[in-house]
């Protein structure tokens, strides 16, 4: 019973000795603030492909009116194909373990020694 103690950290209700830890509210401010969120896009733009390039395109570009122009962009290819940079996703971090029953019923003692 005292590992009932443990229900109240779990989004399984304690179900199988699961714990959830999330990260706090500073974390997810500066991930949704918007200034940032812009900023990382702007990297994304200049810093990666995004318009299926193909790798030996990105290499020797220099033009003709200026040949010391010749740069190697290849740093900027990946092989996941175009994507919207202007687009992002939010994965939150979350931590999620399972404890033993025995470990989990020993917690809940110390947690709350008064509960048996």
């Amino acid at each position: 019973e005292s590992a009932r103690s443990l229900m109240n950290l779990s989004s399984t209700n304690g179900s199988g000795g699961v714990l959830d830890i999330f990260y706090d509210d500073w974390k997810m401010d500066i991930i949704t603030n918007p200034i940032l969120f812009r900023m990382t896009t702007q990297l994304w733009e200049r810093a990666y492909c995004h318009h299926n390039e193909d790798i030996e395109s990105l290499t020797n570009t220099a033009s003709n009116s200026n040949p010391q122009s010749n740069t190697d962009d290849r740093y900027k290819w990946h092989p996941f194909g175009s994507f919207d940079c202007s687009k992002g996703y939010l994965y939150i971090d979350r931590i999620g373990y399972r404890l033993p029953t025995a470990l989990s019923q020993q917690l809940g003692e110390l947690v709350n020694p008064h509960v048996k």
